[in-house]
């Protein structure tokens, strides 16, 4: 999650070279911290 919000951060700084795909990599990286937050690291009832 760090490395995505990190990754977010940096192509926010180079949005004004190319708008387009720093728009793109940031949609990408919230995808990956919201799946990362909802979804990861938790562990299923041990049965």
């Amino acid at each position: 999650m760090v490395t995505a919000f990190v990754n977010a951060i940096s192509q926010l700084s180079a949005s004004h070279t190319f708008a387009v795909w720093a728009i793109t990599i940031v949609a990408i990286d919230v995808l990956i911290i919201y799946g990362l937050a909802r979804y990861g690291g938790g562990r299923g009832r041990a049965t």
